[in-house]
């Protein structure tokens, strides 16, 4: 009886401890809590994209909550750490969205932060926040055989782009889609006060830095994150991990400074200036052309050419091209040096140039060579295409029988 009453009275003290404790701890973790409004207008489908993000932010980490708040009653977001209005509706600015002006930004300069994404990037113009014109453009996001991924790329490196190697394709739809692009085109850049310019539009292999479409604009104690396209939360999406790590990333930057990732910007863009190198190089030698004798024994594979790409690859090089004829693009990494690559002839009574890619060459590809053979009349024309495999050297030769050429 003794010993039972002294296991009651231990188990007791360590229940106390265990409270005394771990209660305080789990108070601070609920105050870590991230809380985020998502707010919603009357627009249709603005619940079904807000219940996805919502649904998104919640799944990917316990640091975050969320809570959809309507335009009618944004009294409520004083009370959270960020405010998401994440708008797909391309139609005009409602009387509500006008006057969430006074709120919104009062919340802002009080040290709010505050993401406006696709077209709820307008509303900075609208509230007399950024005084350059917000644009708009569109992209067809068409699959040719390369995918419709598009995204963001950041300027070397960015808090927004952690992991995802300083670009983000958020978006990769299931079917064709002509997507909303809004921000600063060409040579515009956003005026307002300590604004920079955070991604360009991004797709496939191709920077398009005269899109800006990522912006941080500076206001009172807080800041404004402007993500104009690529953002669909409520649509069939490839690429549904790398948007909940973009998503994630841009809460983290709004909310916290434990990153590592230095923010680098895009504002010295326009700065740059190209001038001439003081260096001077010696002229490069080329040997006098000759005909080559092709071995027979090579590895090789021959037929009537088609519009298939076909690639020539090496340790420094990559020559890109469709068998038929030209070559699409010559990469020496990291660079593309050379692309859109055509050849024409100057033929034997003919008064323009002719252009190589309207005749059916007969097509071999070698493991170091892509090779056409032209039968032009009385004229048998081949093209060899060949790269050094250790060098960044790419060879095309041309050599020919019979009459017919200049």
């Amino acid at each position: 009886m003794h010993s039972n009453y002294n296991f009651q009275v231990m188990r007791y003290k360590l229940l106390v401890f265990c409270l005394l404790v771990f209660s305080p701890l789990l108070a601070i973790a609920a105050n870590r809590q991230i809380k985020v409004a998502l707010i919603v207008n009357t627009q249709k489908g603005q619940n079904d994209e807000a219940a996805a993000l919502k649904k998104l932010i919640e799944g990917q980490s316990e640091e975050f909550t969320c809570q959809i708040v309507s335009m009618n009653h944004l009294a409520d977001v004083k009370k959270c750490n960020l405010v998401w209005y994440q708008r797909t509706d391309s139609s005009d600015i409602t009387r509500l969205e006008k006057k969430a002006k006074k709120i919104l930004t009062r919340y802002v300069e009080n040290g709010g932060q505050l993401i406006l994404s696709m077209d709820a990037v307008r509303l900075l113009n609208e509230w007399k926040i950024e005084p350059e014109s917000i644009q708009i453009g569109h992209h067809a996001a068409i699959d040719e055989g390369f995918g419709r991924e598009i995204g963001f790329h950041g300027y070397r490196q960015h808090p927004l782009f952690f992991n995802m190697f300083g670009g983000a394709f958020p978006f990769q739809g299931k079917v064709d889609e002509n997507c909303r692009l809004l921000g600063f085109f060409d040579h515009a850049a956003p005026k307002a006060k300590g604004a920079q310019v955070i991604g360009i539009f991004w797709e496939k292999i191709f920077y398009h830095p005269e899109q800006k479409i990522i912006w941080e604009t500076p206001l009172g104690k807080g800041r404004i994150l402007a993500i104009g396209g690529c953002l669909y939360y409520n649509q069939p999406n490839f690429y549904t991990k790398l948007l909940e790590q973009f998503t994630t990333n841009c809460l983290r930057f709004m909310c916290k400074d434990e990153t590592t990732v230095k923010p680098m910007y895009w504002v010295d863009y326009q700065k740059s200036v190209m001038e001439p190198a003081d260096e001077k190089y010696a002229p490069l030698p080329l040997e006098a052309p000759v005909k080559w004798n092709l071995p027979d024994k090579d590895i090789k594979l021959t037929r009537n050419a088609e519009t298939y790409y076909c690639d020539l690859p090496t340790q420094r090089c990559l020559v890109v091209a469709q068998e038929k004829s030209g070559i699409d693009e010559i990469w020496t990494h990291p660079f593309m040096s050379l692309r859109d690559v055509h050849t024409y002839l100057e033929i034997q009574g003919v008064d323009t140039l002719v252009p190589l890619k309207s005749f059916q060459p007969e097509f071999q590809i070698r493991p170091n060579a892509l090779i056409r053979t032209y039968h032009i009349g009385d004229l048998t024309l081949q093209e060899i295409i060949t790269a050094k495999i250790e060098g960044p050297t790419v060879v095309v030769h041309y050599q020919w029988n019979g009459s017919g050429l200049n």
